[in-house]
């Protein structure tokens, strides 16, 4: 059976049946079960879901274009049912034309429902640097995704997500700002005993596009120099603040071989709404060689803390391994 999908709420109050409208504002789409692009392996190699088994085999299923097609297929199929058999009672059966204007209908909403479906569950954007590239051939080869901390470290919340990770053996990478790197050394340490990747997110936290070559170097060069000085271990990577990054910027960095890492998934947890908020996003949007996108400083970051165990939870169940970058790009 298919999840929910659609309800309509056509008839308008006062007006007898023979004067309903099915107007596309009066109609709601119920958000699906993300069937096919969230299904999870069972132990034969077809794909389980909550309505059985899949007949596609797995493999079909690494290859994110084709379980958003299939999720494109439910919809318009129940769409087109559903508002065929709408107007077919609101013409009657006596009228000739009453079923070719169902069928019209229904071919016409269901292409609206289909740009919806589309627009809401295509796959995760990739980047135009070459870790994006690798990442998107590791996604085909399994359910991936990796965990990135930003603005970091602090003393109040990075604690906190280290004590988590180790409780849930889940790796991940912090994107640190210098300047929190020298004024919590014992949190930086506790991230390099860990085991976690590191990368560089400037010095200060401030946005690269438009900084002459001055400002650039001290931003970037002196975070990176900071972190290798700190660490011991080589800085290839780079996450610009804000995700602001043109080509230009793009080009300075490369020229200083880091590679720039954006992300596929953002919940936007530095907006304080809630862990349910985060945990609901994250399970909605990651797909296979996802990219999260979280943060442990420069803010009230209480609710990214509450929500990382739900988070890795609601993941793992839907069938995810925690990766890290490197193992990404090794793909």
């Amino acid at each position: 059976m298919f999840p929910e999908l659609i309800y309509l709420r056509g008839m308008q109050h006062g007006r007898p049946p023979d004067h309903w409208r099915l107007r596309l504002r009066d109609i709601a789409v119920v958000r699906a079960d993300e069937a096919w692009a969230a299904a999870t392996r069972d132990a034969s190699g077809s794909v389980a879901t909550r309505s059985g088994t899949s007949p596609l085999p797995s493999r079909w299923l690494r290859f994110p274009l084709v379980g958003n097609l299939a999720g494109f297929a439910e919809r318009l199929v129940v769409a087109f049912v559903v508002l065929a058999w709408a107007e077919h009672l609101r013409l009657g059966h006596d009228r000739g034309w009453a079923r070719v204007r169902a069928v019209a209908s229904a071919a016409g909403f269901s292409a609206v429902v289909a740009r919806e479906h589309m627009a809401r569950h295509r796959p995760p954007a990739t980047f135009s640097d070459d870790l994006g590239r690798r990442a998107t051939a590791v996604a085909r080869a399994g359910r991936v995704v990796a965990l990135t901390f930003d603005d970091g470290p602090s003393p109040e919340h990075t604690p906190g997500v280290l004590e988590t990770l180790a409780r849930a053996h889940v790796p991940a990478t912090f994107f640190l700002v210098g300047e929190c790197v020298l004024a919590h050394p014992d949190e930086f340490r506790a991230i390099l005993d860990a085991g976690h990747e590191i990368g560089s997110h400037t010095m200060s936290h401030a946005s690269l596009v438009g900084l002459d070559d001055e400002t650039f170097a001290a931003e970037v060069d002196g975070s990176c120099s900071l972190l290798r000085e700190m660490s011991g271990r080589p800085v290839r990577r780079f996450r610009p603040p804000y995700g602001n990054c043109d080509g230009t910027t793009r080009r300075r960095l490369a020229d200083r071989s880091l590679e720039t890492v954006m992300w596929t998934v953002d919940p936007q947890d530095y907006l304080a709404d809630g862990p349910a908020r985060i945990v609901s996003h994250v399970a909605r949007k990651t797909r296979p060689g996802a990219i999260v996108l979280l943060h442990d400083a420069q803010g009230d970051r209480s609710a990214t803390v509450a929500a990382l165990p739900q988070l890795i939870c609601a993941l793992r169940r839907r069938g995810f391994t925690f990766v890290t970058l490197d193992d990404l790009a090794s793909g």
